[in-house]
């Protein structure tokens, strides 16, 4: 309502889009992109750090709401325990990127 550009970086593309559209319903100015990112792979991060770039975006908030718990012990993509690989290294990873880009 604000003129925000929104995007929504989510591991699940269809339960965003079907988020985005309950948006669009009460706001059809919304400006929202939704983007796949999921914070146990260390190159989904990367990737989802480099689609953004290319959206050539300001980035003014940056909120990181992901995490598991209490999940059974499995290794991410990259052989890293799940849960620390989520929740401390996949965002710890992105927030540097950002940074180190000077967004």
């Amino acid at each position: 309502m604000r003129g925000a550009h929104v995007i929504i970086a989510a591991r699940n593309i269809k339960a965003a889009n079907e988020a985005k559209q309950a948006i669009l319903k009460n706001n059809d100015n919304a400006k929202i992109d939704v983007l796949e990112l999921d914070l146990s792979s260390l190159n989904s991060v990367n990737a989802f750090v480099h689609t953004f770039k290319a959206l050539n975006l300001p980035l003014n908030i940056l909120i990181n709401n992901a995490g598991v718990m209490f999940c059974p012990y499995q290794l991410s993509q990259d052989g890293i325990e799940m849960q620390f690989a989520t929740n401390h290294l996949g965002r710890s990873l992105m927030s540097l990127i950002f940074l180190l880009k000077k967004f």
